[in-house]
């Protein structure tokens, strides 16, 4: 594959972009005005965690790069991180919530369930759905609220 591009830089930028890109299809498609905050951060954040475990391998790139890039010039954290913060955002001010928290606690912990299931999936050489299992699990142990349905 790396003929096609005249540098190495050349195809890491292009692999990124293709993550980017996938990643943002994804997470609009996820986020909607209509959900339950709380729920919509669940939904959220296991949409992603089964792009970084699926066989998208940009999006895992992306989020390596993203990783070990001390510039920041591979931000594919910031595809996501103003959706999260908006959800995190209207479930902690709702009337109703449950749930004592602020957007930065959510935000961390939604960064945090991430980056664990990648890490266990890819080390762990963890078969998807177990992967997924765990992440809800860990969910539900943080957050009582927003379930997250692996099943489907």
């Amino acid at each position: 594959m790396s003929f096609h591009f005249p540098t190495k830089q050349a195809l890491v930028q292009e692999v990124y972009l293709d993550g980017v890109k996938r990643t943002s299809e994804a997470v609009e498609a996820e986020v909607g005005e209509d959900t339950e905050p709380l729920q919509g951060l669940a939904n959220l954040t296991l949409r992603l965690a089964s792009l970084l475990i699926d066989d998208d391998l940009t999006v895992l790139a992306c989020s390596r790069l993203s990783r070990d890039d001390p510039t920041g010039h591979f931000a594919w954290r910031d595809t996501w991180r103003g959706h999260v913060a908006r959800l995190a955002d209207r479930a902690c001010s709702s009337p109703g919530s449950t749930v004592n928290c602020s957007r930065k606690t959510l935000g961390f912990l939604v960064h945090c369930l991430l980056a664990g299931t990648e890490v266990w999936a890819v080390h762990a050489d963890a078969e998807r759905h177990a992967a997924l299992s765990h992440l809800a699990a860990a969910w539900q142990q943080a957050m009582p609220g927003g379930r997250m349905d692996t099943e489907g």
